[in-house]
């Protein structure tokens, strides 16, 4: 059995507003192994962006509240940490790749000031005692270790590339050194948060290419969010299906594309346009308010699967004979002895 790097268990997280409690992340746990990359799939608030910030401790408190649950990084909790213990993971054991290339990089510095200053300065929180000989010896390491990851990112002429401005780069460009950054450290685990969104189509499937394959290549664990299953598909070893906050179904990638359980997961593959031109079928309804959600199943107003039992009773994540978990209550063994038995998007 793989050694957990990464685990969240039952992580409940609310947010305080004028309006009232919403709650946003309710129960949410998953795995992740050393050296296996996940997908974390759902529509736009559906949570997935929260789940990851929180393990990077970038989840501010207030207006946050962490009312359950546990996050732990090689053994070690990090609810709770201060800001000295972060310097010490962020970067080296986690780092993260945000979403908007245009908005990541500093304007006003070169591409080798940004990706040398945080080799030099990443994890240290006083540099005041640092001596001139080994600062430049940092910078010299620092120098050497961009031009090295971006050899690796494949860019051309790396050298040239460090006395360059943002400004003056593509955004598949400055994709790449947004990676490069994060990659700077070798972080035993890199999250990438829908890297690309912002770039047409082609470049954005060269960015994720480069990134499976370096991260393949430097041995890193990843945590890729996206609501592109295709996406979900290529680069990752196991899938986790988020909705409202949730996770409703995790089972290895081949899988879940062979065979989805969950009536949500089969909206949303029912939802991908099809190679003859037509359009999806899509998931009617939207997301329900996390100010005031269902008493029950949080995704009963949009299934077209539902029962009563689903209404008034919350399901939990329960495991399946295949190793797959699902949250449904049409796979409860209380369900299935009054013989409503679902099977693999319908009942029997």
């Amino acid at each position: 059995m793989s050694e957990a790097l990464l685990e969240i268990k039952d992580l409940k997280i609310n947010f305080k507003s004028y309006e009232g409690t919403a709650k946003v992340i309710n129960g949410v746990s998953l795995k992740v192994n050393k050296g296996e990359v996940i997908s974390l799939v759902g529509e736009s608030g559906c949570g997935k962006s929260v789940t990851v910030r929180s393990i990077l401790g970038l989840v501010p408190t207030p207006p946050a509240q962490f009312v359950n649950g546990d996050i732990t990084f090689e053994g070690q909790s990090l609810l709770g940490l201060n800001e000295k213990d972060w310097q010490k993971i962020r970067g080296k054991g986690i780092s993260m790749v945000f979403q908007d290339p245009m908005t990541a990089l500093n304007p006003v510095f070169t591409i080798g000031q940004q990706l040398i200053d945080v080799y030099m300065w990443q994890g240290k929180k006083n540099t005041l005692f640092t001596s001139m000989k080994d600062k430049r010896e940092l910078r010299k390491k620092g120098r050497a270790r961009a031009i090295e990851i971006l050899e690796k990112m494949r860019i051309p002429d790396p050298e040239g590339i460090l006395e360059r401005y943002p400004v003056e780069l593509s955004g598949g460009m400055r994709q790449r050194i947004v990676i490069a950054l994060a990659l700077m450290h070798t972080p035993k685990l890199l999250i990438a948060d829908e890297p690309g969104t912002a770039l047409d189509v082609s470049v954005q499937d060269q960015i994720l290419i480069e990134l499976k394959r370096l991260v393949e290549m430097e041995g890193i664990s990843m945590i890729f969010i996206t609501h592109n299953l295709g996406v979900a598909r290529m680069i990752s070893d196991r899938v986790y299906v988020m909705y409202a906050g949730e996770v409703v179904e995790e089972a290895t990638t081949q899988n879940l594309f062979k065979q989805s359980y969950h009536p949500y997961t089969n909206g949303l593959l029912s939802s991908i346009p099809k190679l003859n031109g037509q359009m999806g079928d899509g998931i009617d309804g939207k997301i329900p308010d996390f100010l005031n959600p269902p008493q029950g199943c949080r995704f009963y107003d949009r299934c077209s699967e539902r029962i009563d039992h689903c209404k008034q009773t919350p399901p939990t994540l329960q495991t399946l004979s295949d190793g797959r978990r699902v949250s449904c209550h049409l796979f409860d063994e209380e369900v299935q002895s009054n013989g409503k038995l679902y099977i693999a998007g319908g009942r029997s």
